[in-house]
Parts: structure tokens; sequence; C-alpha cells
């Protein structure tokens, strides 16, 4: 902002001389050659001057832009939220396993029918699975 407002402060300056050389009779002591070639120089400088505030202005809005959306990108999460969100994608993960799982299980449903062993897990499971539907409701 400071260095806008030298810009600003500077143009005014060479906007003034400018005014000045344009206005003012020629004198015998500068020819009119060393008046337009001083006015020229005035003219470049101011321009110059200009394009340099303009840069400086584009440069704080693009900073400003950048800060805006730095800040839009800061999420604060609590770390209950933090917990809540990885158990939720925990339970979800453990629901995808069970439903890949239990496909397999209804694949070889006859070979289960055929072993004791696997039968007699399969009922344990359907026990535990019901007492953790019924602690759902």
């Amino acid at each position: 902002m400071q260095q806008i407002q030298e810009k600003d402060s500077t143009l005014k300056v060479l906007e003034e001389k400018i005014t000045k050389l344009e206005t003012a009779p020629s004198t015998a002591a500068k020819s009119r050659e060393d008046l337009e070639e001083e006015l020229r120089y005035i003219t470049e400088a101011k321009n110059k001057a200009e394009k340099e505030r303009a840069k400086l202005e584009t440069n704080i809005e693009k900073i400003r832009q950048q800060q805006k959306e730095k800040e839009e990108r800061k999420i604060s999460i609590t770390d209950n939220e933090l917990k809540k969100i990885t158990s939720l994608a925990k339970a979800e993960q453990a629901l995808n396993l069970f439903e890949n799982n239990f496909d397999t299980l209804k694949a070889n449903k006859a070979v289960i029918k055929g072993d004791a062993n696997l039968k007699v897990r399969v009922e344990i499971l359907r026990n535990r699975f019901n007492d953790f539907i019924d602690s759902l409701d």
C-alpha cells in the first residue's frame, strides 16, 4: 500500500512537471529541443511509474486472493470429530468386508452344510449377529 502511495505521489510530481513544460514559454537558456527531450524523459518516467503502480496493484490483488483461498482451505476439526470420522470409516469398511464375505459364505452353502465344524461356527456367528442387531434398537 505504501509503495502504491509513493507511486501516486511520483505520478503527481511528474504530471506537474509535464504541465509546466508544456505551458512554459521557451526561454533563451533552454532550446526547444532541450525542452522536448526533458518532456519526453518525464513522460517516459510517468508512464513507467504508472505501469509499476498497476503491477503493484495487481500483485496486491493476487496476494489478497491467495490469502482468501488459504483461509477458505483452513478447516479445523476437533479431536472428537476426528475420532467420530475415523470410527465411521472403520465401521463402513467392516460392513463392506462382511458383505463380501457373506457372498462367499452363500456361494459355499453346500460345503458348510456338509461340515459340522463350519456349521457350528456359522450358528455362533448368527447368534452374535442377532445380539448385535438387537443392541442397535
